[in-house]
């Protein structure tokens, strides 16, 4: 009977631990009004939308509630936060945007060009524990950093495949320990920077079957998080280098398990949210990542 009883215990330790695996659910956040949605961040209690088909930033608060509209912007690709200032690179301007957590423009730099300072379509922005801002520009095949106050520091690669260099980048985001990880769209891989701009490594397509990665996110708890969009997939890497999908599609249905082309995710690591725009389906989905991944509840 003891050996019954401990053989009964295995199991069960076995199907507690096969339950972390599994993706999280995933449920509908906000749902309207919004119109194919690119990108989101928290910052403070509210959260910044940017839509493709909108030439505003949408401010909603932390249950999901519209708040207001921010007009005034061309095409904003991606959005970050940091010490409560809000980050949003307009792709179509060709500027990188600083606003306060309720939408009140603080800043702008940037314009295009090649040059130091100038973007070719920023398509990412984040900021380091330094406070250096990091601009991945589309047409330009680099990332720009600049300072707190927006002045050029460095360029980080060029055009072409080999390591350390970019055609078309997308996604950009800076870890805790200074490094950045880069969305390499268009070689299919994500690269790994210091932050002084030295090449540390890739997540390779070989590897992870990666189709046109564009975003992009890295957890210490974790490991990186990445939006798979032409497999239509969001995938964890983890520190080992094993790969768990979190969440795929291979249709068009407004479900919540059926979204086109994830481009940006955002992970709030505070509570555990993984939340994914749905450009086509018109909404912004979250699921809690399962106790077991290190994410805290």
């Amino acid at each position: 009977m003891e050996k019954f009883l401990k053989i009964l215990g295995l199991i069960f330790i076995l199907l507690i631990s096969g339950c972390s695996s599994r993706a999280p659910e995933f449920q509908v956040f906000i749902d309207r009004p919004l119109q194919s949605p690119l990108a989101l961040v928290r910052c403070g209690p509210n959260f910044f939308i940017a839509e493709n088909e909108n030439a505003t930033l949408r401010l909603f608060d932390g249950r999901g509630r519209h708040i207001r509209d921010i007009p005034g912007f061309d095409q904003i690709m991606d959005l970050t936060c940091a010490n409560n200032i809000a980050y949003a690179a307009d792709f179509g301007a060709d500027l990188i945007y600083k606003l306060d957590p309720d939408g009140k423009i603080l800043a702008r730099f940037g314009g295009s060009g090649r040059g130091p300072g100038k973007f070719g379509s920023p398509a990412g922005v984040a900021v380091g524990p330094n406070w250096n801002i990091y601009v991945s520009e589309f047409y330009n095949h680099r990332v720009q950093v600049l300072d707190a106050r927006g002045r050029h520091v460095r360029f980080i690669g060029r055009k072409g495949k080999k390591p350390g260099e970019f055609h078309y980048p997308t996604g950009v985001f800076a870890g805790p320990d200074g490094r950045l990880h880069v969305a390499d769209a268009y070689n299919n891989r994500i690269q790994i920077f210091r932050a002084n701009g030295a090449f540390l490594g890739e997540l390779s397509a070989k590897k992870y079957g990666w189709n046109v990665p564009t975003g992009a996110v890295y957890s210490e708890r974790l490991g990186h998080i990445i939006a798979d969009g032409g497999n239509h997939r969001v995938v964890l890497a983890d520190k080992k280098g094993r790969s768990r999908l979190l969440w795929k599609s291979d249709g068009l249905q407004k479900r919540t398990d059926k979204i086109h082309s994830p481009s940006r995710i955002f992970l709030d690591e505070a509570n555990g949210m993984l939340y994914i725009p749905d450009a086509l389906g018109n909404r912004v989905i979250r699921g809690k990542l399962l106790p077991g991944s290190g994410v805290k509840n």
